[in-house]
């Protein structure tokens, strides 16, 4: 809105136009100040939160005492390993580990409590026992902030992988052990390359990203899973036993694809199998030598040994049935092979589809004669058969359970239930029908 100037004497009269432009350019002016300051603001703000930012990471606690108390610790760990007096240096590393907020004391601390030489691996009970709460933070390191975390708690996971395996076949006493790949701990290992829990350590970043970072997966493939067999294997079986176990998991199928994804050789043949994490792994299995009886080693000639022992192998169990076998009781001498000439007077029934079995069906006759008189001896010793009561007293002993038995011990009875009688006259007492020839059917029955 212009105002209305005055027109009085003694006073400059002023152009409208002129006062609209000096209006112009105060508000301007003042515009460009007020940009000003709210620009300067802004850069102070900024940089004060920065300020604060980095005065809050300086607020961190550097203590030289506690590093210090890392070395010292270290120390005693590994004369407690030495002496085995007690392991409560371990206790108080651990302690430092999950107090500390500082990142060297606490990559000193996890080295230090790692460290030591062959005699410091030796995994002793008390170790056990606390060898859970270090792994898991191990575990947690993998999803940290910080990248060198990151790969140092791999590299330490594996390692611990390879002594704990080894420490099964290494300081036992038998040298038959089947080789040992610790799989509880290893089941931990893969559980957090595909769960990717958050990281425990103090002040951590602990995000709600579940997917594997890269440098940990390059890590994995390049150094473990591409190069050793045993890892690969073990790593794809725990992967699919998890698959099952967490199917709803959001990012779990995620991270084991992009683990996968980069594989571009595979073994296919048992002879690219040549490369072990952990060592005892491509030993071949121990095999068992076949125990034998004291009489097989007595009869056994040496020449002789080795062909017995593979046609043992091809018939496998089958040689313990015919050991029970009855016929055995009848066994005659072999013939000597030079005693089995072909002659030209029996050559002609060579042809004869029955040739060669008269000693077994002999055997077979004699078999049957020696059960029919035992079963006669039986009857007649106990029983006591008078004719009139013979036949009721002989069913009320051949009963079911009987019958069962004997049939399961002599097959060869079996032609006696399946033989077909025709009895057309039925008969009671002594009386018994004409058609029924006891020379002709007991000849049949024994």
């Amino acid at each position: 809105m212009r105002r209305k100037l005055s027109s009085g004497k003694g006073k400059q009269r002023h152009d409208p136009h002129d006062w609209h432009d000096s209006n112009l350019r105060l508000l301007n002016l003042v515009s460009a100040i007020y940009s000003h300051v709210q620009s300067r603001c802004f850069a102070e703000s900024t940089y004060r939160f920065a300020l604060s930012l980095s005065q809050k990471k300086r607020t961190v606690e550097h203590d030289p005492a506690v590093e210090e108390r890392i070395k010292s610790l270290e120390t005693a760990l590994l004369e407690s390993l030495s002496k085995n007096p007690s392991f409560n240096s371990l206790a108080d590393l651990l302690d430092i580990v999950q107090s500390t907020r500082d990142a060297q004391q606490i990559s000193k601390a996890i080295y230090a409590a790692y460290r030591g030489d062959e005699a410091a691996r030796l995994v002793k009970s008390w170790l056990l026992t606390q060898l859970n709460t270090y792994v898991e933070f191990l575990t947690g390191l993998l999803k940290d902030e910080e990248k060198i975390f990151r790969t140092s708690a791999l590299q330490i996971l594996f390692s611990l992988q390879k002594h704990l395996s080894t420490a099964y076949s290494v300081y036992s006493n038998s040298s038959n052990l089947l080789p040992q790949f610790h799989l509880s701990h290893f089941c931990k290992i893969v559980s957090a390359l595909l769960t990717c829990p958050p990281s425990t350590r103090c002040d951590s970043d602990t995000t709600s990203n579940q997917s594997l970072d890269f440098d940990v997966g390059n890590l994995l493939y390049e150094t473990w899973f591409s190069v050793h067999d045993d890892v690969r294997w073990y790593f794809l079986l725990e992967a699919a036993t998890l698959l099952n176990k967490h199917p709803n998991h959001p990012t779990l199928h995620l991270n084991l694809l992009s683990i996968l994804e980069r594989l571009t050789t595979f073994p296919t043949e048992p002879t690219e199998l040549n490369a072990w994490w952990v060592a005892e792994m491509g030993n071949p299995p121990y095999k068992r030598n076949r125990s034998k009886s004291h009489g097989d080693a007595l009869n056994m000639e040496v020449g002789e040994s080795k062909k017995k022992d593979k046609k043992d192998e091809d018939e496998g169990s089958d040689n313990d049935d015919d050991d029970d076998d009855w016929r055995k009781y009848f066994e005659e001498e072999p013939v000597a092979p030079e005693h089995r000439a072909p002659r030209y007077i029996t050559a002609p029934r060579s042809s004869s589809p029955r040739h060669g079995l008269g000693e077994c069906m002999h055997r077979l006759w004699r078999g049957r004669w020696f059960l029919g008189a035992e079963c006669a001896f039986h009857f007649d010793d106990r029983l006591q058969p008078d004719y009139p009561s013979f036949y009721t007293r002989l069913s009320a002993f051949l009963g079911i359970p009987f019958t069962y038995n004997i049939l399961m011990k002599h097959p060869v009875l079996m032609v006696m239930i399946h033989n077909n009688i025709n009895v057309e006259v039925e008969y009671t007492g002594d009386v018994r029908p004409a058609s029924w020839d006891w020379q002709r059917q007991g000849s049949d029955l024994l």
